[in-house]
């Protein structure tokens, strides 16, 4: 640990290269109206690390090419790699932030897998203990690069969140549902529950739903719980039961048996064949 020129508390900074998951840096920004971020202004280099930052406190500003953004305190944002942004905190009250910095496969395939492509994703929802967590794991002699990459996972699907607003169109609304489902495949969710949070009735939520992605709601919420439990085994060491229990499934014995059904091959004989692979070569 230590403070860079910026006064930016430093938890941990590599220059060693892991095409997989490598975490260049990561630490505490502090007040400081003088600190001004600028990545990929110039043709000559491209920045080719993901950014993901929590606001403990202040403001803060982030500029594209084209467009402002303002964050505050509370505020989860995500600036993509190889974007032209310049970042920078509020003159009259500035940011103190957690940070991380981070690229590689694993981090590509979940980028992609969850449909991020916006240069910036700001999200007001509170991250704190997974910056808390990953600084505290990187601070150690021994780094369990498993628990980064869930603690990466809950950072991405955190960000996936949308804003659930009543739509009339069936198209928008069969999205909003989809939405709904991947944003909550860590917890629990019942077609009544479903029907409750969006204030839509089940035949017509079953209807809209099935009409546009030809599956029902409950099986595709299935589908894709499995589909994470697939990149849990290929990118972690975790166990079925932990896989199970961090997407809310009761019975791993069960999960096990639908992995089976989905990819042909048993949990461990997956794990085998794809471990730290792409994600497309499953």
């Amino acid at each position: 640990m230590y403070y860079n020129r910026m006064n930016e508390k430093i938890v941990y900074h590599s220059t060693l290269y892991n095409n997989f998951l490598d975490i260049n840096m990561a630490g505490i920004t502090n007040p400081n109206p003088a600190y001004r971020i600028i990545h990929n202004i110039s043709p000559k280099y491209l920045y080719e690390f993901y950014v993901l930052e929590y606001v403990i406190s202040g403001k803060g500003y982030i500029e594209l090419e084209n467009k402002k953004f303002k964050v505050s305190a509370g505020d989860t944002y995500f600036l993509n790699k190889f974007s032209k942004h310049i970042y920078y905190p509020s003159k009259s009250d500035p940011y103190k932030k957690a940070f991380v910095v981070v690229k590689g496969t694993f981090v590509d395939n979940l980028v992609k897998t969850l449909g991020i492509t916006e240069n910036v994703v700001i999200k007001k929802c509170d991250t704190s203990a997974i910056f808390e967590n990953i600084h505290d794991e990187l601070s150690k002699s021994q780094i369990n690069f498993d628990s980064i990459a869930v603690n990466l996972l809950l950072f991405f699907q955190k960000i996936g969140k949308y804003s659930y607003k009543p739509l009339q169109d069936a198209n928008s609304l069969a999205e909003n549902i989809k939405n709904y489902l991947d944003a909550n495949l860590h917890e629990q969710v019942t077609l009544e529950k479903l029907c409750s949070d969006l204030g839509i009735s089940r035949s017509h939520l079953e209807r809209v739903f099935t009409e546009k992605y030809h599956v029902s709601p409950m099986k595709y919420f299935l589908q894709e719980k499995i589909k994470y439990a697939c990149i849990m085994l290929q990118n972690t060491t975790y166990s079925v039961s932990i896989i199970a229990e961090s997407i809310a499934f009761d019975d791993p014995k069960y999960l096990s048996k639908c992995i089976k059904k989905h990819t042909g091959l048993s949990p461990l004989k997956y794990r085998k064949k794809y471990a730290n692979k792409p994600a497309n070569d499953t």
